[in-house]
This record gives structure tokens, C-alpha cells and sequence, in this order.
């Protein structure tokens, strides 16, 4: 899919900013209406890279639904700004990322990869477009930087095509390129040694902005439910931007129906996450698997605050109008593996 694309440049700051220079901050004009950006920030170690991506939509509404997997979405900036902000990443971090669409994530890593270079990182998508894309935007971080990296692996990854798999079936269809109808090329193919680590080497499993159309949501719930058990010592964090909307003519109140669903069916509001962290509770039921829902527990994460800045084709784009909708949810599984 040829898709026209804009270039966007970011403004990272790898350390806590100097009061005043945060990234949130929302200036396009002086007292007398003249462009005025924001100064790059002060008194941090910063980064500067750039990614691709197709033209943001003035409205959400008006988004191009051919684009949406070759896009940049805000839930992504602000994992970056977690993912900088709390040491999730070390050098001995295995990583998986679930839907990189263009790569942002990974090319933030590598252009901050002096202080935070996991020893492994999966950029993972079904659309080859986004890896293709994903691949190009790594490549020209690493190039801007002028860092020597251990490059990211960038993988076919269909959670709509592996959910209902068992995950010894996983292994058979990633290894062979083939899921579901789709024939995958070679360089976007899972190795045996990558496979060994998605089979339980895993340290941070995340995702941004996964949970668009219930069916959809209903096959990431069930693949989390089996990375988590394969790797049942991995954090995983979910960023979500909450789009509120009347369902229906009798609701009061707005609200995000796949984030809904998602909470409603498989999370337990009430489990402990930090006991479920530290110990697969529950039974799985013998041989049943899927077991009976709620399948996770759940920790709402603090926003952390904006180290990244985005600035783009015709001035700023701040990424700190609207930040508060993205919320960050830490899931643990409840469930043992199955027999």
C-alpha cells in the first residue's frame, strides 16, 4: 500500500526536564500572534530522531481508515514517555511489543538507547506495511543517532490468527511464515532461538492503542492470557486512549466501549495484582483452556510526565493537549498454565 507520509521530528528529554521545559507545554503564538515554539529542553540529556508516518487527521472522525496502521497515534508517545520515565527496560530485558504499526516505540529505544537498550526487542504487527514502515524508522533512528545497535527484530505477529491456536501451534505457523491466509517474507519470519524467548525468555510485554473493535479485543485478550502464563514473570502494560462516545441514545455518560468490554470481561477489579504478580493464582481448570473469565488483574498506572516532544510539518504538534486520555493499565494473569 502506497500511502503518502510526513516526516516527524522528536525532542526527547532522557532525564527530568528543567521546570517550564516539559513537553506538554501548548504555545503557538506570542502577545502579537507570531509563532512560538517552545525551546528545546533545558538541562537534560536530550535525543532528537524522526519517524514517518501518514498525515495526522485535523479530527478523529476524519481519519483515513486505509492510513490507521501506517499512522502515529498519541497512546504510543506517551508509553514512550513511561517507558522513559520508570525503569521497565534494562540490558538484560527481553521486550515485546504488540501492534508497533510505524515503529515509534523502537525507534525511540534506539535513539535512547545510551540509557535504555533491552538485550532483546520484538517489534511485532500483522500488517506488513507497518513493518516495512516500522523497519525504515528504526533504521533512519539508529543512522541519526549514529548508534551500533543490536537491531530490532522486526515480526509478523496476527493475534486475531493465533488465538484460538495452541501455542505449540504457534510455533509451527511462526516459523513457516503462514498465518492465517496470509504468506509472510522471510525477513519478517520468527527464528527458533526468538521463538525460545516468546516461549518464555520474556521480561515487558506492551501495547498501545490495540483495542479498537470487539473481535479484535476478544483475540488479544486470549493471546496476552498465553504470553502471560509462558512468561509468567513479564510485566505487561497496556496504553490506552480513552475515545468517548455515547453508545446509545439512554446513556448518561460517555464511555469507550472496546475499553469497556475489555475491563468488564477478562479483568478482575478486584484480584491484587501484586499477589497474582508474584504467584499464578487460581486453577486453571485442568485441560480446559481458555479457562473461566476474569482472566487478569489489573494496576492503573500514574501518567507519567511528558519527556517527549513532537514537532512536525508546520509547527507543533503537542502531544500534551488531550495526554490525559491515555491511561496505563499493568496486567498480571491469574491463571496457571494449563495442564
Amino acid at each position: 500500500m502506497d500511502v503518502e507520509k510526513e516526516e516527524i521530528f522528536f525532542d526527547v528529554a532522557l532525564s527530568e526536564p528543567d521546570k517550564g521545559s516539559h513537553g506538554d507545554v501548548a504555545m503557538f503564538g506570542d502577545a502579537d500572534g507570531d509563532l512560538d515554539l517552545p525551546r528545546p529542553f533545558r538541562g537534560a540529556h536530550a535525543a532528537r530522531f524522526s519517524v514517518l508516518s501518514a498525515p495526522r487527521a485535523a479530527e478523529p472522525s476524519s481519519v483515513d481508515l486505509s492510513t490507521v496502521s501506517v499512522s502515529l497515534w498519541r497512546a504510543a508517545l506517551r508509553l514512550g514517555d513511561l517507558l522513559l520515565a520508570v525503569p521497565y527496560i534494562s540490558s538484560d530485558t527481553a521486550m515485546l511489543e504488540l501492534g508497533c504499526g510505524v515503529g515509534f516505540l523502537g525507534s525511540l529505544i534506539v535513539a535512547a538507547g545510551c540509557q535504555r537498550s533491552p538485550r532483546r526487542l520484538f517489534l511485532t504487527d500483522c500488517c506488513l506495511d507497518s513493518l516495512r514502515v516500522a523497519h525504515t524508522n528504526v533504521t533512519r533512528a539508529a543512522g541519526e543517532m549514529q548508534r551500533h545497535i543490536d537491531f530490532p527484530a522486526m515480526r509478523y505477529f496476527d493475534w486475531c490468527a493465533l488465538a484460538d491456536a495452541a501455542p505449540c501451534r504457534w510455533r509451527e505457523g511462526l516459523l513457516a511464515g503462514k498465518q492465517g491466509h496470509e504468506s509472510v517474507p522471510a525477513e519478517f519470519c520468527w527464528t527458533d532461538d526468538e521463538l525460545d524467548v516468546l516461549g518464555g525468555g520474556l521480561d515487558l510485554i506492551v501495547a498501545s492503542d490495540v483495542l479498537y473493535d470487539f473481535d479484535g479485543t476478544d483475540a488479544l485478550a486470549r493471546v496476552l492470557l498465553t504470553l502471560a502464563t509462558l512468561n509468567p514473570s513479564a510485566t505487561i502494560i497496556i496504553a490506552h486512549d480513552m475515545r468517548l462516545t455515547y453508545a446509545g441514545p439512554a446513556d448518561e455518560c460517555p464511555t469507550d466501549v472496546f475499553a469497556a468490554h475489555f475491563l468488564d470481561t477478562y479483568v478482575d477489579a478486584s484480584a491484587d495484582i501484586e499477589r497474582a504478580t508474584a504467584a499464578a493464582a487460581g486453577d486453571s481448570g485442568g485441560s480446559c483452556w481458555p479457562p473461566a473469565r476474569p482472566w487478569f488483574a489489573m494496576e492503573r498506572l500514574p501518567p507519567p510526565p511528558a519527556r517527549i516532544r513532537m514537532v512536525g510539518r508546520g509547527g507543533l504538534l503537542c502531544d500534551g493537549d488531550g495526554a490525559d486520555s491515555v491511561e496505563f493499565w499493568r496486567l498480571a494473569s491469574l491463571m496457571k498454565p494449563p495442564a
